[in-house]
């Protein structure tokens, strides 16, 4: 996604903002799923939302009963 430069330059909201954004979104997603979720990586850093945020919170989540996982995972 980083590649991809989505909030740079021109008006809307900054880097940062959309970082709040992101990390809310994929927090919310974690908390209401429920039964199996799959999650499709592209070789996410150690530091990426995925694993800091995402992925923690639906090992919290106790209406998740698995997390699959595919792409290229490091």
């Amino acid at each position: 996604m980083d590649d991809l430069k989505l909030f740079k330059g021109g008006e809307g909201i900054n880097d940062d903002d959309a970082y709040k954004i992101w990390i809310r979104t994929s927090e919310r997603y974690a908390e209401n799923a429920s039964g199996v979720s799959i999650e499709i990586l592209n070789s996410p850093k150690p530091t990426s939302i995925l694993n800091m945020v995402e992925f923690p919170t639906l090992q919290l989540n106790t209406k998740i009963t698995n997390v699959i996982t595919g792409g290229n995972n490091v």
